[in-house]
């Protein structure tokens, strides 16, 4: 009987080991897809600064196409 008990005890040794170890690993797991997560968001947000910049730049430039049409049609017209 003693022998069943020792097993016992033996096997749940390991499977606390088991438990710990997959403890450990699921952190470390879980640190790399929050540093992988940080890296694309980090991407992401300059990807939309550059794409706001390009559309900042496209407005400036079309308002002053309009506002020198604008100043030649004025003159035109006087």
């Amino acid at each position: 009987m003693s022998k069943i008990f020792a097993w016992i005890e033996e096997q749940l040794g390991r499977l606390a080991n088991f438990c710990s170890d997959a403890v450990e690993d699921l952190k470390a797991a879980d640190e790399k897809l929050c540093e992988k997560l940080d890296e694309l968001d980090d991407k992401a947000r300059a990807e939309i600064k550059k794409y706001n910049n390009r559309q900042c730049g496209k407005a400036v430039a079309v308002g002053i196409v309009v506002g020198v049409l604008l100043c030649l049609g004025t003159k035109m017209t006087i």
